[in-house]
């Protein structure tokens, strides 16, 4: 579902990204890890379409994306939830995931009528509101909800639009220990079978949810394997998890 291959990115003299590839099949939880400044967020950003790569492919269920814009690989199949909400807080919220799926189908020539008065979008949206838990408050303003639900809220608009590839960024940024808990509840019953990439400091929600982790640091990967082979790494609980590898 996504070849990275040799993908660098440079900002004049910092090096950013350098020559990372990874491949994740349909179905993956990928989450990538690193301590700050390991070139996580940019190179999401790059599989997104926000910052092009200074060298190297990038592919999305077989089509080279490489060199195309965030909306037209949202056309693609490839949808983000960003470390900070985007939601709507005026706009309920059936609407905030009804204009999501409108926004899926391209500009519908009824620009001055709610998108939650079509009812192809309207169902659309109470069918993911309710997929993600928030069925019973679907009318009520988005800025009203907490910050747990408006993860809830950004998933389910994620979600909508039926995409290929997720793309997670630091889904609990500011949740509490429950709220994480919850949330992680919801990606594994949500995503089952949902190719997602994830971005997430939570050490504990990265082995919940993860089928396969690669570890950035300084710009580059430096380790790739299974949940478990990533935990029994000397060298990445010394480096990354804290952990000091004489002790164990």
């Amino acid at each position: 579902m996504l070849e990275v291959r040799n993908v660098s990115k440079r900002f004049g003299g910092l090096v950013a990204n350098d020559d990372i590839s990874l491949s994740v099949p349909p179905g993956e939880v990928h989450a990538i890890i690193g301590p700050n400044g390991a070139g996580k967020t940019t190179l999401i950003s790059q599989i997104a379409g926000e910052f092009a790569p200074t060298s190297g492919t990038i592919a999305i269920d077989g089509i080279d994306v490489t060199r195309l814009r965030a909306h037209q690989r949202a056309k693609l199949g490839l949808a983000r939830c960003f470390q900070i909400t985007s939601i709507f807080p005026s706009f309920s919220a059936v609407e905030n995931v009804a204009i999501a799926a409108q926004a899926k189908r391209g500009h519908s020539f009824r620009f001055w009528r709610p998108a939650n008065s079509i009812s192809e979008f309207n169902q659309a949206a109470e069918d993911a509101l309710h997929q993600v838990g928030l069925g019973d408050i679907e009318m009520r303003n988005a800025g009203s909800l907490s910050h747990g639900e408006h993860r809830q809220l950004e998933i389910a608009m994620a979600l909508v639009t039926r995409p290929k590839l997720l793309l997670l960024d630091e889904p609990t940024a500011g949740m509490g220990r429950e709220e994480s808990r919850a949330l992680v509840r919801l990606l594994k019953d949500v995503g089952a079978g949902q190719t997602i990439i994830l971005i997430e400091h939570d050490i504990d929600v990265v082995f919940a949810l993860s089928d396969q982790i690669t570890v950035l640091a300084k710009g580059r990967v430096v380790a790739s394997g299974v949940p478990e082979a990533i935990r029994a790494s000397p060298a990445i609980r010394e480096a990354y998890l804290g952990e000091d590898a004489a002790q164990t």
